[in-house]
């Protein structure tokens, strides 16, 4: 089995009627400028993913969140770089104005079928998304 070398996170939320939440990125993004992809970043040094998911997303939202609130959905292999994995999480029953934007454009509201068919949606997300269909999570 091969080893995972996990460097970052992302998180996709979803409210109770089922509406997704993603960061829109802005123009100086290093990664996916102007693309829709979900809230997340590297990890530091000695840090876990769900250290480092909860840390984003506090940094990106302002929103204080605990390992509780997490549903791990998997690691990804990441679309850019050969050998490097990404953790993903999922958070429930997230209430959309109780989210400060912090960090990018704006919060992206989707439906799920309208995250699969933007051409705007990374393709990541959208094998993220796919994979929450087929695990119905």
């Amino acid at each position: 089995m091969e080893e995972k070398n996990v460097i970052g996170t992302g998180a996709i939320l979803r409210s109770k009627d089922g509406l997704l939440f993603f960061q829109e990125r802005d123009e100086c993004a290093q990664i996916n400028p102007n693309r829709i992809a979900p809230f997340g970043g590297g990890i530091e040094s000695g840090e876990s993913d769900v250290a480092c998911i909860l840390r984003e997303l506090r940094e990106e939202l302002n929103v204080e969140l605990t390992e509780n609130d997490l549903v791990h959905i998997d690691w990804f292999k990441s679309d850019r770089t050969p050998k490097i994995w990404l953790s993903l999480f999922l958070v429930d029953d997230v209430e959309y104005d109780k989210l400060t934007l912090k960090e990018g454009k704006s919060i992206a509201k989707l439906t799920l079928t309208q995250a699969l068919e933007s051409e705007q949606v990374t393709l990541f997300t959208k094998r993220v998304l796919k994979y929450i269909i087929e695990h119905k999570m």
